[in-house]
């Protein structure tokens, strides 16, 4: 869906000038650089998380602390980022976000323990709470409304090709000159970053906005939760796959396009379910049914052992086609009707249950899984997780299935 301007933007876009040809790839650039980075920290936990243990003398399990540290502060800031973007304005929140990643992984590449290398990671979780606002802001104030939806679909793609990415090209970086090198060949990446969004950003004066929050109303409560479990889902599958294949005799490079295939599948999830779910009056029924899908390739995943790889693939494809598409629906929930309250504070909520779920996921299934000694108890947590994300989008459904017959009769 197209970002709605908020009204500073809306206020400063006519003397802003659309950007075209050569201006707007490099935006379009941009864009995907301020989604994908910030998200690499989920992806390069599962893809090189067999070579950090083994160099830190960790347990892969323990590696779940690097998630809870970076996404746990993404789920606080989530709830204020739009507001601190309008206070600070667009090209000095673009410096913070990009110079946030390169730091981060340049200490991360430095990092010789774990405390230190969650601290590092944690760093990150101020860009993944910026990088909706300030994407959605540029592309408000930069891209014509006739072309905005394109260009949001371009940029959310941003975040499975962060996951192409972690799985393809990293572990090749960490094979040859080690994970910490590949760590540090980001750095570049998001001084680039930074410096391509400082020209194209707009100058904008900073604004004084409200650091305050509503309480949420039933549905967004409902959709919170349920998104908090996917989340959790998310995380604690995207980071245990690779070990889990490893454990059936795969190799930390093989195991790896474990991610790929996760990345691949996402992407061709998000760009096929999300306009089909938008044709839907009540879009709870389609996260359901993803929620329904999900359960049923963790239940394939959990079947996989070492002469029957091809059910670790086809869970980590199902897994792809179904919930990693539920986020960018819940977000096209929130803007086609007024049911959970204003689109950019319910948005912030939202985004908050979602890292919330993806910092807590991660640590806690490594925590079920080391507790009991094998994965089994792992993926019947993830099942439970999931049985109870379904409960809440049915709850949801049924709720916006009354409101819509409550409406009928008005029109």
């Amino acid at each position: 869906m197209p970002p709605s301007p908020s009204p500073s933007a809306r206020a400063e876009s006519p003397a802003i000038r659309p950007v075209e040809g050569l201006a707007k790839s490099a935006t379009g650039a941009v864009l995907l650089l301020a989604m994908a980075l910030p998200m690499l920290i989920l992806y390069a936990t599962g893809s090189l998380g067999a070579y950090v243990s083994a160099d830190l003398g960790v347990a892969a399990e323990s590696l779940g602390y690097l998630v809870l540290a970076s996404f746990g502060l993404a789920a606080l800031l989530s709830l204020f980022a739009g507001s601190i973007v309008d206070r600070l304005g667009l090209r000095i929140s673009f410096a913070l976000h990009f110079c946030a990643v390169a730091l981060s992984f340049l200490l991360i590449s430095r990092a010789n323990s774990l405390p230190l290398l969650a601290a590092s990671v944690a760093i990150c979780g101020l860009s993944q709470a910026t990088a909706n606002p300030v994407t959605n802001q540029l592309i408000a104030l930069r891209i014509p409304p006739a072309k905005r939806a394109g260009m949001v679909g371009l940029k959310q793609s941003g975040v499975q090709l962060a996951a192409l990415f972690a799985g393809l090209v990293l572990p090749v970086i960490a094979a040859g000159w080690g994970w910490r090198t590949a760590f540090l060949s980001l750095v570049p990446a998001a001084l680039l970053g930074a410096l391509a969004a400082a020209a194209l950003a707009p100058p904008r004066v900073a604004r004084r906005a409200r650091l305050s929050l509503a309480p949420p109303n039933r549905p967004l409560v409902l959709l919170m939760l349920a998104q908090g479990c996917i989340g959790a889902v998310l995380s604690a599958y995207v980071t245990a796959v690779p070990a889990f294949g490893i454990s059936l005799g795969l190799g930390p490079r093989e195991a790896a396009q474990l991610v790929t295939l996760f990345g691949v599948t996402g992407m061709l999830s998000r760009i096929a379910l999300t306009p089909i779910a938008a044709r839907f009056d009540n879009q709870a029924l389609c996260l359901l049914v993803l929620v329904a899908v999900a359960i049923a390739a963790v239940c394939v995943t959990a079947s996989a052992a070492a002469d029957h790889l091809w059910f670790l693939y086809t869970g980590v494809a199902g897994i792809g086609l179904s919930i990693v598409a539920s986020n960018a629906i819940a977000m096209g929930m929130l803007v086609k009707g007024p049911e959970f309250g204003p689109v950019t504070q319910a948005s912030g909520m939202v985004s908050a249950a979602f890292f919330s779920g993806l910092a807590c996921g991660s640590l806690l299934f490594g925590q079920l899984a080391a507790s009991t000694g094998g994965y089994r108890s792992g993926w019947i947590g993830l099942l439970a997780v999931l049985m109870l994300s379904g409960m809440l989008c049915g709850l949801l459904a049924d709720y916006l299935r009354r409101n819509l017959s409550e409406e009928a009769p008005q029109q």
